[in-house]
């Protein structure tokens, strides 16, 4: 049977207000989970916004590249290329090549 991505980052009621809590105090499991399951099974942009920026805050590469890659899209090359620096310094090769799109867009 075929799983929905959706599904795959469902978070019990029962266990949502704990990885809250665990997230705001500093957790960066908590703050990436919350940031899928607002992003994949609730579609909360917003939310799914904080919880982001929370774990790129907290230290996480990949969240910090997709962080950079949602200013980009959004025309904030500044922002953009602060987040995907500290992705490239915190050791994510990727982010390399979007450092080259966002100088070549502020060509």
């Amino acid at each position: 049977m075929a799983t929905s991505t959706g599904s795959t980052f469902f978070i019990d009621t029962d266990e949502l207000p704990k990885l809250i809590s665990a997230a705001q105090n500093g957790e960066l499991f908590a703050a990436v989970r919350l940031y899928k399951y607002y992003k994949f099974s609730i579609m909360d942009s917003e939310k799914a916004f904080i919880w982001l920026t929370n774990a790129a805050e907290l230290g996480d590469k990949v969240s910090q590249y997709n962080l950079a890659s949602f200013y980009l899209q959004n025309g904030q090359a500044e922002l953009a290329e602060e987040w995907a620096l500290r992705a490239f310094d915190n050791g994510l090769a990727e982010a390399s090549e979007l450092l080259d799109e966002i100088s070549n867009k502020q060509k």
